[in-house]
C-alpha cells in the first residue's frame, strides 16, 4: 500500500497492493484539552475527504465534536439504567424499566444513538397506540415516555456521546386533565357511614378527614402522631419494594407537612389504637406490627396501596347495599377513586372560605397556584361570594 500527496492539506490519497484506491484525511480535535490527531479513509474523492475534515475541525473549534461510537440506544439504556437506580426512588426505577423495555427499546433500540434524530422521537410519541391492547394511550403516558427520553439523552450529552440533547427541542406532550370527581358534604358523610363495616373504612376516614394521598395514609405511624398537641406529621409513604413493605422518605419538601387533628378524626385515631391494642393481645405472637403503622390488617401487617384502591372501588360499586343498589348508585353519588377523598376534601375545605394558603399546605402542594388551578374551577360560587362580599363593603362604606 503507498500513499499520495493532493492539493487538499491533510488529505492523501492510498492506493492498495490490489488496486483499490480511496481517500484519506487527518485532522486535530481537543477532547477534555488534549490534542489529538484523528484519520478517516474510505473517500471516493479527495474534495469529500477535505469536506470532511474541515467538517470535523468546525465542529471541534466549537465544542460539537463528539467520539464516533457504534453505540445503540439498547446498549446504552441497559447501560445507563442501572446506573441511576440507587439515585432514584424504586417506583421511578420500575417505571422506566417498563418504559424502556416494552417500549423505547421495541420501538428505538436499534437506532445508533448518534443517529437517533427528532423525527425518529416524534414518530415514537405520536405512535400513542398501547401494545397489545391496542388502546390510545393518555397524555400523562406519553409524557412519562417524554420524561424517560429526554431524562436517558442529557446522560448520554453528560458523558460525551452526543453533540445536544435533542429532546431540548421537541414540545412535550400537553397532559389532559383528568375530570375531577368530588362529593358535597351529605354525599361524604353518606360514604362514611356506608364503609363503616368494611376494612376500608380507617383509610377512607383518615384521607376524607386530612387531604392525605393513600401511600401517606398506609405509611402513617404511631409515632407521628402527637396526640397532646393535637396534630399529626406526614413524613413517608409505604411502598411494596422487591417483596417487602417499606416506609420511603416523600419526594418534595413540601409534601412533608403537619397537620392538626380535627376533633371526630383525633377520636377515630384513638379508637384505631384500642382496636390495635385488642387484636394484639388476643392473637399475641401472631400480632406483628414491626413498622408500627396506624393502618393494619387485624394481625398487624400492612395493606398494599393497590389492594386498598381496588377495595374501595369494590366495596362502593357492589350492588349489595341497598334496595339492590351500590354505595354510589344508592345516594347518587360520581363513580369515584380512593384519590377523589383527597380532592373532596381540598373542594370542601375552599368551598368553606379557608385560605388557598392553608389548604395548599394542607395538601402538600408546592404553590398555591398549583392548589387553585387544581381546584378552582370546581367552585364557580367563590368568585360570586367574593364580588357580593366586596359590594357589601362599597354599600357600608356609602
Amino acid at each position: 500500500m503507498s500513499k499520495e500527496k493532493t492539493s487538499y492539506r491533510g488529505v492523501c490519497k492510498i492506493i492498495k497492493d490490489n488496486g483499490y484506491t480511496c481517500y484519506e484525511c487527518s485532522y486535530y480535535i481537543v477532547i477534555d484539552g488534549i490534542k489529538k490527531r484523528k484519520f478517516k479513509s474510505g473517500f471516493k474523492t479527495a474534495k469529500e475527504a477535505n469536506a470532511f475534515r474541515n467538517d470535523m475541525i468546525k465542529k471541534s473549534s466549537v465544542g460539537e465534536y463528539v467520539e464516533p461510537t457504534k453505540k445503540t440506544v439498547k446498549t446504552f439504556i441497559e447501560e445507563w439504567l442501572p446506573s441511576i437506580k440507587n439515585s432514584i426512588s424504586y417506583k421511578t426505577y420500575k417505571q422506566y424499566q417498563y418504559i424502556a423495555y416494552t417500549r423505547v427499546i421495541p420501538a428505538l433500540g436499534d437506532k445508533k444513538l448518534q443517529q437517533l434524530n427528532k423525527l425518529d422521537v416524534n414518530k415514537f410519541l405520536n405512535d400513542d397506540i398501547a401494545l397489545n391492547t391496542g388502546k390510545k394511550l393518555s397524555s400523562t403516558t406519553l409524557r412519562h415516555y417524554y420524561g424517560f427520553l429526554n431524562r436517558m439523552l442529557k446522560a448520554a450529552l453528560e458523558n460525551g456521546y452526543v453533540i445536544k440533547n435533542i429532546m431540548e427541542t421537541i414540545t412535550a406532550p400537553k397532559i389532559n386533565k383528568k375530570e375531577i370527581r368530588v362529593l358535597d358534604e351529605v354525599q361524604l358523610k353518606s360514604l362514611l357511614e356506608a364503609l363503616k363495616n368494611y376494612s376500608v373504612y380507617d383509610c377512607a376516614f383518615i384521607s376524607a378527614n386530612t387531604g392525605m394521598r393513600l401511600g401517606e395514609v398506609l405509611g402513617l405511624t404511631w409515632n407521628k402522631i402527637d396526640f397532646k398537641n393535637n396534630c399529626l406529621y406526614v413524613t413517608h409513604q409505604l411502598q411494596y419494594i422487591n417483596g417487602t413493605f417499606k416506609l420511603t422518605k416523600l419526594k418534595t419538601r413540601s409534601s412533608q407537612r403537619k397537620i392538626v387533628l380535627n376533633k371526630l378524626l383525633y377520636h377515630a385515631l384513638k379508637d384505631i389504637k384500642q382496636k390495635q391494642f385488642e387484636n394484639k393481645s388476643m392473637l399475641q405472637e401472631v400480632y406483628n406490627n414491626d413498622l408500627n403503622l396506624v393502618i393494619t390488617q387485624n394481625n398487624g401487617k400492612p395493606y398494599s396501596v393497590e389492594y386498598v384502591s381496588r377495595n374501595f372501588r369494590r366495596v362502593i360499586s357492589e350492588c349489595n347495599y341497598k334496595d339492590n343498589k351500590s354505595i354510589i348508585d344508592y345516594y347518587n353519588m360520581p363513580k369515584l377513586s380512593f384519590h377523589d377523598l383527597r380532592h373532596t376534601f381540598a373542594t370542601l375545605m375552599l368551598k368553606a372560605n379557608v385560605n388557598p394558603k392553608v389548604v395548599s399546605e394542607i395538601l402538600g402542594h408546592s404553590t398555591v397556584a398549583m392548589t387553585l388551578d387544581t381546584y378552582s374551577h370546581l367552585l364557580p360560587s367563590m368568585q360570586n361570594e367574593a364580588m357580593n362580599k366586596f359590594n357589601n363593603l362599597l354599600e357600608v362604606t356609602n
